[in-house]
């Protein structure tokens, strides 16, 4: 059976009852799968929300019993504060650093060295005597040193055995330098004894090096100076 179906004014087309059998059912189908994908859909929306329901009841219990348990715990005052420190330091994000007590160290004294004094002597050859009102070397006293073979050297005494003969004047003696043609500085003693005396210079200042030295004597009054002996103190600390 043929129909005519006008789908325009004046346009008429031949459709067959098979050819609209096979629209109708495949709007049909059409139209099932629409209705089945709306009810898959709506169960998969139940099914999330009874899910989620639950989660929030076993949230809740949870809750109800970490409640119960921390009612049936005990906590001291001590307890409570280290807690509450804790908390503290988390939500200020410093951690509290707990400073070690000092250890008072005992430090060993350290023992002083005390220096040792030690006197040494140089002695002085010859001996002799002159009449001159100027100074006269004295043959025969002779003698070499350095000052420098004395570590430690804290002063240096010109020490002598000296007389003045047949006078009431002033005997002299002093030390003197022949290699640098100089007077000992400090090194001039005397004496108006005639006996005889030991007399003592004070500190007296030699010139580095290895020198030569002399004794040599004058008379104040033309009198006899008498040099009997001598000797050079060393003082040393070390």
């Amino acid at each position: 059976m043929i129909y005519y179906v006008q789908f325009l004014p004046g346009l008429k087309s031949r459709v067959s009852l098979k050819f609209i059998m096979k629209k109708l059912g495949q709007i049909f189908l059409i139209v099932n799968l629409l209705i089945l994908d709306a009810v898959g859909l709506y169960w998969f929306v139940q099914r999330g929300n009874i899910k989620s329901l639950q989660v929030v009841n076993q949230g809740q219990n949870s809750t109800s019993n970490l409640e119960e348990k921390l009612a049936t715990d005990t906590c001291g005052e001590e307890c409570k504060a280290y807690i509450n420190e804790k908390i503290s330091s988390v939500l200020s994000g410093v951690t509290p650093t707990v400073t070690p007590k000092e250890e008072k160290k005992t430090q060993t004294p350290v023992p002083t060295r005390t220096k040792v004094k030690n006197v040494s002597y140089v002695p002085i050859p010859g001996s002799g005597n002159t009449l001159n009102t100027s100074w006269t070397t004295i043959a025969g006293t002779d003698f070499y040193l350095s000052k420098g073979d004395y570590p430690g050297l804290t002063g240096i005494y010109f020490e002598a055995n000296m007389k003045l003969v047949n006078g009431n004047g002033i005997a002299y003696l002093r030390v003197y330098d022949m290699t640098h043609s100089i007077a000992v500085n400090g090194s001039e003693i005397q004496s108006s004894s005639q006996t005889s005396t030991f007399v003592t210079s004070g500190a007296i200042s030699l010139w580095d090096g290895y020198n030569h030295y002399v004794i040599q004597a004058r008379s104040l009054t033309a009198d006899t100076t008498v040099f009997e002996s001598g000797r050079l103190k060393f003082i040393t600390e070390n």
